[in-house]
């Protein structure tokens, strides 16, 4: 039952700068086949600040918004994910998504925008 468990558990978990990422590689390891998903609420002032190699080496699929914007030229081990920086500055969201640097994946409740 743990494997069939493993095989369909998702999980998105919030990252801050300082916090303990060794609980990724210990989630991992009672749930290996997890799916892990990490929120920073662009907390990390520059990609450069942001553990990636942890981040990549617990598997994690992908990032949501690391940091508002990211370093000129940056290339990340793992994918970026968008959500609201879709409101909060369209145009460099969306460049960022053309230049294959990030994807969106969540959608925004329509009803949420604000006119």
């Amino acid at each position: 039952r743990v494997a069939e468990a493993s095989r369909a558990a998702a999980f998105k978990l919030k990252l801050r700068p300082g916090d303990d990422i060794g609980v990724l590689a210990a989630l991992r390891h009672v749930v290996p086949g997890a799916v892990l998903r990490v929120d920073a609420n662009r907390s990390f002032d520059r990609t450069s600040d942001v553990p990636w190699d942890a981040l990549a080496a617990a598997g994690v699929e992908w990032i949501e918004e690391p940091c508002r914007a990211l370093d000129d030229g940056a290339h990340t081990p793992i994918p970026i994910a968008l959500d609201e920086s879709l409101l909060d500055a369209p145009d460099e969201a969306l460049a960022l998504v053309r230049d294959d640097f990030a994807t969106v994946r969540q959608v925004l409740d329509a009803t949420a925008v604000s006119a």
